[in-house]
């Protein structure tokens, strides 16, 4: 059962003051080291895909008294939201556990998966945020999803629009807004796949902007739009407007997005996981159709090292075996398209999201996803394959495979190749890629082949 919007406010109006900077540098670190000890939590970085059931068992059970100790702050009020263990317990077990997605030919409907599932993620390639010129965002929409395995594209970020920079909270941002998704839409259709479910929000970070994505033309039922929490354990009157906005007055699906930064204030792998399955569990109780949890490393900017997919796995692992919930996964690279590193990256986080049950992938996003233009198929194309390629893969199996794809980029993530833009490795009329990109595509495939990956 849900909490009613009025509750949720009362209680960011009532509930317990607490200092943010307090909050921040003392009570929840302090917190975090607690639970891990107490919960005996240890990072094991031989297992970037963790084995051990009772670790995740135990992440999810420090991830919930987490969250009953503290709540969660609203910053506009400085009070904590707080959630009683019986309104925990209820939220969880009325969670949603089946979704629509996409409109007519193209509907599927979504179920939980669980580690080592035999049935294949839905795939939803595209910029997932980021920076897209405007004069490319239906032609990069296009080329991705006319991809044979795409069932979903998820759009940019419009950084400028007619010409003039998009301001957070400005009336252009409404109209980017709106832009993200029509051009979506067009790239969808131009591909041949009308219906295929859109994935926006992107550009809408202020709430009228965010409104817009939904207007006549945008986002309807069976898309999906994100919004993103506050790290960590935090929220604002403007997103939990968005949230109540999406969830109770709207038919698309709500995808509300818990990234926790590992090695900012959620600290190491341990306590990420911790903080990840917390903020997983807020985004259920507060009204999400879909929620995520894929850890940012504050170092390199990616989720391709080995402590967040370590991370990012064991929160998840243990959410499905506690939890009938659907969850999803992005990836954000180091290298840049047209490069063997990007590959190998993309591979090695989509074999662990695969093997450790996520609902829903998306990736790999090229050069921290922050480059405008830094896109193409082909990286998604691989990656796609490699999903349906390992879907049902046991995970001591998808750690030799994960590991063997370390040794090939894990020591270059801060220093990464940077590859080439979308209109240097791809045919801007055909929407092929450049000869150079498909040698290396091929070159990277057969190399997967190689060590085992078997492609359908």
């Amino acid at each position: 059962m849900k909490l009613t919007p009025a509750e949720i406010y009362n209680r960011a109006e009532t509930g317990p003051i607490m200092d943010e900077g307090q909050f921040d540098k003392k009570i929840l670190p302090r917190k975090l080291r607690e639970l891990a000890r107490d919960y005996d939590i240890k990072y094991n970085p031989a297992e970037p895909v963790p084995t051990d059931d009772s670790l995740a068992d135990a992440v999810f059970e420090a991830g919930k008294r987490l969250l009953l100790d503290l709540g969660i702050l609203c910053t506009d009020t400085g009070r904590l939201i707080k959630f009683s263990d019986e309104e925990i317990k209820e939220g969880l077990k009325s969670a949603p556990n089946k979704i629509e997605v996409g409109q007519g030919e193209r509907t599927r409907i979504l179920t939980p998966r669980k580690a080592g599932d035999k049935s294949v993620p839905w795939l939803v390639p595209g910029p997932s945020g980021m920076p897209i010129s405007e004069e490319l965002a239906p032609i990069v929409a296009t080329s991705i999803a006319k991809e044979p395995l795409a069932e979903g594209y998820w759009g940019p970020t419009i950084p400028r629009f007619q010409g003039i920079q998009v301001k957070l909270h400005s009336p252009l941002e409404i109209f980017a807004s709106k832009y993200e998704i029509t051009s979506s839409k067009e790239g969808v259709r131009r591909a041949g796949k009308e219906g295929l479910a859109v994935v926006g929000g992107m550009t809408g970070l202020g709430l009228p902007a965010f409104m817009a994505a939904m207007s006549a033309g945008g986002l309807t039922k069976g898309d999906c739009i994100l919004t993103s929490c506050v790290n960590e354990l935090k929220i604002n009157y403007d997103i939990l407007s968005k949230v109540l906005y999406t969830s109770r007055c709207t038919d698309v699906n709500l995808m509300y997005d818990p990234t926790p930064v590992l090695g900012g204030i959620a600290g190491g792998p341990e306590t990420t996981a911790i903080v990840s399955a917390a903020q997983e569990i807020e985004c259920l109780l507060l009204g999400a159709t879909l929620s995520g949890g894929n850890a940012i490393d504050i170092w390199s900017g990616t989720s391709s090292n080995r402590e967040a997919i370590w991370a990012s796995d064991l929160f998840l692992i243990g959410m499905n075996r506690n939890v009938e919930a659907l969850e999803y996964c992005y990836h954000f690279a180091a290298a840049g398209p047209c490069t063997e590193m990007l590959l190998y990256e993309g591979a090695a986080k989509t074999i662990a999201a695969v093997a450790s049950g996520y609902d829903f992938h998306c990736g790999p996003l090229a050069l921290k996803a922050g480059k405008e233009n830094y896109i193409s198929p082909l990286e998604f194309r691989l990656c796609m394959e490699v999903a349906h390629a390992v879907t049902g893969i046991k995970r001591g199996d998808a750690n030799d495979l994960i590991k063997l794809l370390f040794v090939k980029f894990e020591d270059k993530i801060k220093n990464p190749p940077q590859g080439k833009s979308f209109t240097e490795c791809m045919d801007l009329k055909s929407l092929e890629p450049s000869k150079e990109w498909q040698v290396i595509y091929e070159k990277v495939k057969k190399e997967l082949e190689d060590i085992g990956i078997q492609f359908r």
